[in-house]
């Protein structure tokens, strides 16, 4: 699902919580299909065969999150980081979208229509196998399926988008062919089964419970495979490795260790890099990307972000439950000027966006906030307020019912250009009389953050590993849904999502996409979430390495772009 907040990355196979960042557009480029925007990567891409073998690789991470299981509702992309190192990754995506499949799982990937209904056919590797031996085959899809398919609510799964329209997860001719039938036409398959669960994740406990606690007992390095094994794990110093499996079955992994260390500030994760402790580094603004310029053999590492940024309030919260204070909120923050303090000094720009759905190098994309927000009006916002009995008080904040507009945005980044940006919005709300306080914490403290809500409002990412935005809708709109960290939505958006007749029943991926488009407009109308910027992506590379970059469709922060057996140092 598509990886999610400000470090929210969140998502099964495309969608997952992060924190905001932004980056630079450049590098080896392909045409989108939208002639307004242009899909870039860089990552060095090389075949396996010019790749040294042996070599450490040294990362940063922002938390070591206390669920480890990225299917679970309170993941985030550190969480999908690290899941994705040691356990099976069966299906990624190429910048331009389209599929490809780790042939050490997968040998082929077929869909078909039968009465009206698609059957995806899963033909596996006879050699894949999980670490305690247990056969990866189609009680893998099985249980995969169990988990996220929303029938058992005790599964407090990320999304169901997708698995719950599901009829079926069957073995074929064989245990190592696994059959998925859905309940009609689904065209974004391709989003579901590019991970799977080990089959002993049988029940919502396990699923809930069984990969936290903060040990390596408890990441279950057992239930994974792949060409690395998860070796050490200490998450009170923050330090997390992975070395060769010797269990694996198919291409040898390149590196002899990855070791990732807890560095919950981005100005430390660039020291650690500048002083030869990292080999990579995202350097998401111009005061960073100044700083790793000049290091010895650093490659710099442009594309295209598939990532939206966005504003977040918290309908849960008291102050925000009136919808007058969120439509105040949307019409009054200046996206355009929010873009010019991010960017400034990247040599980059982009249209002011619109959409959560797709991306603007994505063919169908549209602007669906302009026809609810159709530009930046501090007197429209001031009025909604008073229209809805608010009255400004000395200090110019407007007040109802004796409580001021006060209200709390976390900042997780020491980051100046962040904290400028974070100021220019607070600026911005003083001028429709709200208050905004920040309030400064470490990256550490995301995902706590947000599992517990404890904002009014809040900035951040949804980062996708594959194309399928639609697929992903009610993830971002539903009422009921995990990932909507707003709390808005209705009743009826969620019928005309998910119901009899609605969206996801609709036949091909054309119709889907207009219909969202619609519908996107609704759900905006609650005024829950804003777009505010999708940003390029930029990252300081030590020299040689292969495969690492900005790739778009990454499922590894910091960004992989291909499955982990081809990552690896360039032979001279």
């Amino acid at each position: 699902m598509r990886s999610t907040t400000t470090k929210a990355f969140a998502g099964v196979a495309v969608l997952a919580l992060a924190l905001a960042g932004c980056g630079s557009n450049s590098g080896s480029s392909t045409k989108s299909a939208d002639s307004n925007a242009k899909l870039s990567y860089s990552i060095n891409e090389q075949a396996a065969t010019n790749l040294k073998d042996g070599g450490n690789l040294n990362l940063s991470i922002g938390e070591i999150t206390p669920q480890l299981n990225m299917f679970q509702a309170n993941m985030t992309v550190d969480t999908s980081t690290l899941w994705n190192w040691y356990n099976p990754q069966l299906i990624k995506f190429t910048p331009s979208g389209d599929m490809k499949l780790d042939k050490n799982y997968l040998e082929s990937v077929n869909s078909e229509l039968k009465d009206g209904k698609t059957v995806v056919t899963y033909k596996i590797n006879d050699k894949a196998k999980f670490n305690d031996g247990t056969d990866l085959d189609w009680t893998a899809f099985q249980a995969t399926w169990q988990a996220n398919n929303g029938k058992d609510t005790e599964y407090s799964a990320n999304s169901t988008d997708g698995y719950n329209l599901i009829d079926s997860v069957k073995a074929g001719d064989n245990a190592k062919t696994a059959v998925v039938t859905f309940t009609g036409p689904y065209p974004w398959y391709s989003s579901l089964f590019n991970n799977v669960l080990h089959p002993a994740v049988n029940s919502a406990d396990i699923f809930n419970n069984g990969y936290t606690g903060g040990t390596l007992a408890s990441a279950h390095p057992e239930w994974g495979a792949g060409p690395y094994a998860l070796t050490g794990f200490d998450a009170n110093a923050g330090v997390v490795t992975f070395e060769r499996n010797p269990n694996w079955w198919g291409d040898k992994g390149k590196l002899d260790k990855i070791t990732y260390t807890v560095r919950a500030d981005v100005q430390a994760q660039v020291n650690a890099y500048k002083n030869g402790e990292a080999d990579t580094v995202e350097t998401s603004t111009s005061e960073l990307l100044t700083q790793v310029t000049s290091v010895a053999d650093t490659d710099i590492r442009r594309g295209t972000r598939a990532a939206n940024y966005l504003l977040t309030m918290n309908s849960k919260s008291e102050l925000l439950s009136d919808t007058a204070v969120r439509k105040a909120i949307a019409t009054g923050i200046n996206r355009a000027q929010l873009q010019q303090v991010l960017f400034q000094g990247l040599d980059y720009s982009e249209a002011i966006g619109g959409s959560l759905t797709l991306y603007p190098f994505q063919k169908g994309y549209q602007d669906n906030l302009s026809k609810v927000v159709a530009k930046t009006d501090t007197a429209a916002a001031t009025k909604a307020l008073e229209e809805a009995g608010y009255a400004k008080g000395s200090d110019g904040t407007y007040a109802k019912d004796g409580k001021a507009l006060s209200l709390r945005l976390p900042l997780f980044s020491s980051s100046t250009t962040s904290k400028a940006m974070y100021q220019a919005f607070q600026t911005q709300m003083k001028a429709v009389g709200i208050d905004v306080q920040i309030i400064q914490k470490s990256s550490k403290d995301f995902s706590t953050t947000v599992k517990n809500r404890d904002f009014d409002l809040l900035i951040s990412g949804w980062a996708s590993t594959d194309p399928n935005g639609v697929a992903f809708f009610c993830q971002k709109f539903c009422s009921d849904s995990t990932l909507n960290k707003s709390g808005t939505g209705t009743a009826e958006l969620d019928n005309l999502i998910k119901g009899p007749g609605g969206l996801m029943s609709l036949e091909t991926a054309e119709q889907q996409e207009s219909k969202a488009n619609e519908l996107e407009v609704q759900a905006l109308q609650t005024f829950g979430i804003v777009p505010i910027y999708n940003g390029p992506e930029i990252f300081a590379v030590k020299k040689g390495l292969a495969n690492v970059g900005a790739g778009v469709y990454s499922t590894i922060r910091t960004q992989i772009g291909d499955f982990p057996e081809n990552i690896g140092w360039q032979k001279d």
